[in-house]
């Protein structure tokens, strides 16, 4: 009897996938890196206008207020690691922009890179 055997697995956030033929000989063996979006949601003091979805990047921004009815700016900002959350974070800082809540939103399905 002859048969094919396809093994799919992830490692490391990568699809791996060996296929064996009946025999258990090595046919083919690739890999799919995978890719997860995440999105964050950003609050800074102050307002910003639409010209900084430039800078920031798969960025949106939307003004409100606070509470307190101080002003506020929303960044819905979709990032596929943390170094990338992090630069985010430190452009926010080195313009001396006051971050005053971060919280994750939503992770997309993986999907192929």
């Amino acid at each position: 009897m002859f048969f094919n055997l396809e093994l799919t697995y992830f490692d490391n956030s990568i699809l791996k996938t060996i296929l064996l033929d009946g025999d258990v000989r090595l046919i083919k063996k690739y890999n799919e890196p995978m890719k997860t979006i995440t999105t964050y949601r950003l609050s800074i003091s102050g307002h910003l206008n639409s010209g900084w979805e430039d800078y920031f990047k798969n960025c949106e921004i939307k003004n409100s207020f606070d509470k307190h009815k101080n002003p506020v700016t929303v960044l819905m900002i979709k990032v596929s690691d943390d170094s990338e959350l992090y630069g985010i974070i430190s452009k926010i800082r080195g313009l001396g922009m006051t971050l005053v809540h971060l919280n994750r939103v939503r992770i997309e399905e993986r999907k192929r890179c």
